[in-house]
């Protein structure tokens, strides 16, 4: 009896002691969790918001709407289509349209024009709330009735004069759901749900439509980078703020429940007393350690197409930094009409275009080289100790041959698929994977605005 006492003594404190270690690294791995979410959905939900800003900065619209009314609408409806799919065919979003405020009309991207207060309800509401709220830019998700006929998701900017008098404004979006795959893609590979709130907690857009948040904890507006809130019934709430939005991104998940198992533990133990003792703390330490380097692991991995994601590519790059003073190349990549894809073929088809990419990038590349998926259709890859420009130049003419790929439509037409690639030297174009990072994304930005199929050098 004494034995049995003394083992049960001795378990409780084991099992106490192993809750203890997994809750203490529990914040630390969902932080992690959240940044590979947070870095992905970014990516896809942030660019209609800045390519909106960029147009409204364009002088040349500033200056044709500060006259609309002195042209007829068939030459402002032509210059402005034309404008906004000139862009679209240099910087990649679904749709977009320019509000004058002078005249009210509403230029779509394919040359139509229409009033103001003749689309559809919803839309010419959401319009009239934002013209009306003086703020600098708002985001929602509505049926987009003039152009793709899907549901898309908007962000709106201001356009100005140097006065600062409201010349217009203009719209861009995005497929919601293009959004969406990539929602119910994490919530189904790590059992987390994904929302996006906005400041008064509304939830403004979900996997599921008409899905409520239970009450957000104080805490969440104070910290815009991170919060992570843990609740009495072992589950955990993590936020982060999207400036470019205006929204919060809120993931909720569950964590082990340690009593639970520890009743079982308890039981099976009890049976079993000295003969499985020894066996059973072995069997507990090995299983911590296991368990959670796996989650370290999956954490730090893309789940689609298995190379490391941004936070593990970061990671990575940061002992590569701190362990070796030589020079090396970042490559970053984008697939040119990777959407074009997806929205002809098929989600199922990219995700097998993209893992395709990714085991052709590491045939391409050596064991030592860092090779990731950032998100979407954007790689990167960190090769030390390569810092010559020629063969940097080769290297990443095996690239485009490489990575370049042709479908069949159903119309019969063909479309090739190419890649875009920029490029900046370490430490020569930064010494630290930010700079270098930024950089190499102006690099990659001079190259589509030439056309795509080709990589660019930066040269500062």
């Amino acid at each position: 009896m004494l034995i049995i006492v003394c083992f049960l003594v001795i378990t409780l404190f084991s099992v106490r002691s192993l809750n203890t270690l997994i809750s203490s690294n529990a914040q630390s791995l969902t932080s992690l969790l959240s940044s590979s979410i947070y870095d992905a959905l970014r990516n896809v939900i942030s660019r209609p918001s800045i390519v909106g800003r960029t147009i409204s900065y364009d002088s040349f619209l500033k200056s044709i709407l500060s006259v609309d009314e002195q042209y007829p609408e068939d030459y402002m409806s032509e210059r402005l289509g034309a404008y906004l799919s000139e862009l679209r065919s240099s910087i990649d979003y679904s749709t977009a349209f320019i509000i004058s405020s002078k005249t009210r009309r509403f230029y779509g991207i394919d040359g139509t024009i229409h009033m103001l207060n003749s689309l559809n309800r919803e839309e010419n509401e959401r319009y009239e709330q934002f013209i009306s709220s003086g703020k600098s830019r708002m985001s929602a998700v509505l049926m987009d009735s003039l152009y793709t006929r899907q549901n898309t998701f908007f962000c709106f900017s201001r356009i100005k004069d140097s006065d600062g008098k409201v010349l217009g404004v203009v719209g861009v979006g995005v497929p919601l759901d293009t959004i969406l795959y990539i929602i119910r893609d994490f919530e189904q590979q790590y059992n987390v749900k994904i929302f996006f709130v906005d400041w008064d907690e509304q939830v403004m857009l979900s996997s599921r439509s008409g899905q409520h948040l239970e009450q957000l904890p104080a805490s969440y507006r104070q910290n815009r980078e991170f919060n992570y809130v843990q609740d009495e019934h072992g589950g955990y709430l993590i936020t982060r703020y999207l400036d470019e939005i205006g929204w919060f991104l809120v993931i909720k998940g569950e964590t082990t429940d340690g009593e639970k198992s520890f009743s079982g533990v308890m039981i099976v133990n009890v049976l079993a007393i000295i003969a499985v003792f020894g066996l059973l703390l072995a069997a507990t330490q090995f299983l911590v350690g296991s368990g959670l380097a796996h989650f370290e692991r999956r954490a730090a991995t893309d789940g689609l197409t298995g190379i490391a994601n941004r936070a593990g590519f970061e990671t990575m790059l940061e002992q590569v930094f701190s362990n070796s003073t030589e020079g090396g190349t970042l490559f970053l990549l984008d697939l040119d009409y990777f959407k074009e894809v997806n929205d002809n073929l098929g989600h199922p088809t990219g995700d097998a275009l993209l893992k395709s990419t990714a085991s052709t990038l590491k045939n391409i590349f050596r064991e030592s080289d860092i090779v990731a998926r950032l998100g979407g259709d954007e790689f990167v890859i960190y090769a030390p100790s390569l810092n010559q420009r020629e063969i940097i130049a080769d290297k990443a003419r095996t690239i485009l041959k490489a990575v370049k790929t042709s479908y069949q439509l159903a119309d019969g037409s063909m479309l090739t698929v190419t890649v875009s690639v920029g490029i900046a030297l370490y430490p020569l174009n930064g010494d630290d994977y930010k700079t270098l990072y930024k950089n190499a994304d102006s690099a990659l930005y001079t190259t589509k605005a030439r056309g795509r199929n080709d990589f660019t050098i930066y040269t500062g």
